[in-house]
């Protein structure tokens, strides 16, 4: 995700009004926010962490999303990839564990 769809996830789950509300959230400024909005700047590492406590996700992905965001380089950019890979491949195992696509549900409610 990019850092202006982060934003709009945060005015969702918070029902913020404007971009103008999200200053308080976030412990921004105004200008800030509107420089998240349009490209200009992007989300510091205490920022992301922040963000993602405030959209209920893993800090990991926004940090490593904002550095995607950030890079400069094809090769940069593609460390920070190989390390979202890595991050989303863990989060599978973990939250599937040794699910074998069977439902282990009680037949007793029949």
């Amino acid at each position: 995700m990019r850092t202006p769809e982060y934003l709009d996830m945060i005015r969702e789950k918070l029902r913020l009004p404007s971009d103008y509300a999200l200053q308080k959230p976030l412990q921004v400024s105004k200008t800030q926010v509107s420089n998240y909005r349009n490209g200009k700047e992007f989300f510091s590492d205490v920022i992301a962490v922040r963000v993602a406590a405030l959209c209920d996700i893993r800090a990991e992905r926004v940090l490593v999303e904002s550095h995607l965001e950030k890079a400069k380089t094809p090769e940069e950019r593609a460390v920070w990839e190989s390390i979202l890979e890595k991050i989303s491949e863990s989060f599978k195992r973990h939250l599937l564990g040794s699910w074998q696509g069977v439902e282990r549900r009680s037949m007793t409610l029949q």
